[in-house]
């Protein structure tokens, strides 16, 4: 696993063994493909409170489109605007902290290391019927990289910027 610059204004991702992608380009290439989305949906369609396949397909594929407008807009006016607390009941750490960028179905999960620096740890699509991450094992799986990554940070005792580039020169 290694961490790779996205924007140098402070967009990183998760490259992980055995893919030749980082995470951002992973999930935009695979949200943009209608067969994944179709397939997904049909493997999920029991999560969602219409049973209008095609209806919500649509509306994914519409999302996926802008999910990589919404990262490139983030980058003009701030990632912290746009990122929110894992959880909705908590609010942001000053100290690395477990985020979410969401866009209706679709997250992606990331570390806060400081102001407006983010590594991007993966992403899903949530369907609005599934409540808690553990409920759906690619959402835990999700949850499990989110710890990983933030468990690596923490054992390189990353608590800013400023330690986080130190780490990333070395």
């Amino acid at each position: 696993m290694k961490i790779v610059c996205i924007f140098a204004s402070g967009l990183f991702a998760m490259q992980y063994k055995g893919s030749s992608l980082n995470e951002l380009a992973r999930l935009i290439a695979l949200w943009n493909d209608p067969k994944y989305i179709e397939q997904w949906l049909w493997v999920n369609q029991n999560d969602f409170a219409s049973s209008d396949l095609d209806e919500i397909a649509s509306r994914l594929i519409e999302d996926a489109l802008t999910m990589e407008e919404m990262v490139l807009e983030a980058l003009d006016i701030g990632l912290d605007t746009v990122f929110r607390p894992l959880h909705n009941l908590k609010s942001a750490q000053l100290f690395i902290s477990k985020e979410k960028l969401r866009r209706n179905y679709f997250r992606l999960y990331a570390i806060r290391i400081d102001e407006n620096c983010y590594v991007i740890t993966g992403g899903a699509i949530k369907a609005p019927m599934v409540l808690k991450m553990q409920e759906r094992d690619f959402l835990q799986h999700e949850l499990d990289k989110l710890d990983k990554v933030h468990d690596f940070l923490k054992n390189h005792q990353i608590i800013d910027k400023e330690s986080f580039y130190e780490m990333l020169e070395e």
